[in-house]
């Protein structure tokens, strides 16, 4: 078989696995009861037999392995990479909130912010909307955690539409944006790091965990990370004090976009710098970085209330966490408590990483990462999207990404079965 048959094989296969687990979506989904497909058509007598459900999670889970599969050949052989990658997402823009009930409580908190409503002093519940059933019910009377530009966003969606699935689909914009950025800024991270820059972007755009978890699913989080990569592409090429403005965006649509000072303070001092001069690098990068949030809350209209959804933040684990199974019956705070574990990892990081070198701080930040997702979250799959662009990226063993991200891409419509990850 040709090289240019090979990719063709290549990117249908992964097209056809695209395809298959966004229209299972449909019947494996949360939908709104008033929303068009639940009213028009067959969808909603077909989703009332409960085998449905588990044929649905089936197919869904062999749409993503046959992505996966697609996904594998493609890091090995990154031809095209943008193109192919950019195939792959186009049938997840056309289904419903994938393996996950956020983007319901994105539209809800818009829904509340349009009409007065502070959602960080409020769950969803305060006001009646077209939303405010859908949403899981734990999360009905949480104030939100996230930030202003997060917020402010979902409120200006909610004059396109009123019927609550297409506003729920709506809340896919951000991370499609996210993901066009971060088409930009993974190659400059390969490449200052040794790493061949379309293996990186084959290794992170094109995975079934990007493209199922992350766009599918509509978090955040893909702009949150898509951001601290800007801000560190930008620090490093430009000024560090212009990329801790790009790191106060980040910050503005989830607070963890904080752990960005990290990378950015390091890399843009020169080798064998002293301790005070570190320190005063990575409280200024924090410092510009939370006046930039501060800015933008006040702009916005938001004020200083956000201090009160920060205590949204804090989860028990959940199920999907090895780390909080032996603890799962732990008082609520302990888990608070274990938070400040790899806050305590991340600064003993930044003061003994070698500052300047690309490598080595990449490397670090990377395992970083990865100690705050077990540690101090609930470990929804989505929360490993913050590490992937910086461990392919990073001149690790790379052996293990390609499987695990993969894996754990696939493990996604497990995590639409009741009661499992909430």
């Amino acid at each position: 078989m040709t090289a240019p048959s090979t990719h063709r094989g290549i990117l249908l296969r992964g097209l056809l696995g695209s395809a298959i687990t966004a229209a299972a979506g449909w019947f494996l989904s949360t939908l709104p009861i008033g929303s068009w497909p639940m009213t028009h058509g067959p969808l909603a007598q077909w989703r009332t037999h409960t085998w449905v459900l588990g044929l649905a999670i089936a197919v869904a889970i062999g749409g993503l392995l046959l992505l996966g599969w697609a996904w594998w050949d493609l890091v090995r052989r990154p031809e095209r990479v943008r193109l192919t990658s950019f195939l792959w997402l186009l049938p997840f823009l056309a289904a419903p909130p994938l393996f996950s009930e956020d983007a319901y409580i994105y539209a809800g908190e818009g829904w509340l912010a349009r009409h007065g409503v502070s959602p960080y002093l409020h769950g969803i519940n305060a006001v009646a909307g077209p939303i405010s059933n859908v949403a899981n019910h734990q999360w009905r009377q949480t104030p939100s955690p996230y930030g202003p530009i997060h917020l402010k966003f979902a409120e200006w969606l909610t004059y396109v539409s009123h019927d609550p699935l297409v506003l729920a689909m709506l809340q896919r914009l951000p991370a499609i944006a996210a993901w066009g950025i971060m088409l930009w800024a993974v190659p400059r991270l390969a490449r200052r790091g040794g790493v061949d820059p379309d293996r990186a972007i084959a290794l992170v755009m094109a995975s079934p965990l990007m493209l199922g978890t992350g766009i599918g699913g509509e978090h955040n989080d893909v702009l949150v990370w898509a951001l601290i990569a800007v801000a560190i592409v930008v620090a490093v090429e430009r000024h560090w004090a212009l990329g801790a403005l790009v790191l106060g965006l980040a910050v503005s649509v989830k607070v963890t976009g904080l752990l960005g000072v990290f990378p950015i303070a390091l890399l843009t001092l020169t080798p064998g710098v002293r301790l005070p001069a570190r320190l005063l690098r990575l409280a200024l990068t924090g410092l510009i970085a939370a006046a930039v949030m501060a800015v933008v809350s006040f702009t916005l209209g938001f004020g200083t209330d956000w201090i009160h959804g920060l205590s949204s933040a804090f989860d028990r684990p959940s199920p999907l966490n090895p780390v909080g199974w032996p603890l799962f019956w732990a008082p609520d705070g302990f888990f608070k408590a274990l938070a400040v574990v790899p806050l305590v990892i991340g600064v003993v990081a930044a003061l003994r990483t070698r500052a300047g070198e690309w490598r080595c701080v990449l490397i670090r930040f990377t395992w970083v990462l990865v100690a705050f997702v077990f540690l101090a979250t609930p470990l929804r799959l989505w929360y490993l999207l913050w590490i992937a662009p910086f461990a392919a990226s990073a001149p690790l063993r790379r052996r293990w990404i390609v499987p695990a991200i993969g894996f754990i891409g696939a493990l996604a419509p497990v995590t639409a079965i009741p009661g499992l990850t909430r």
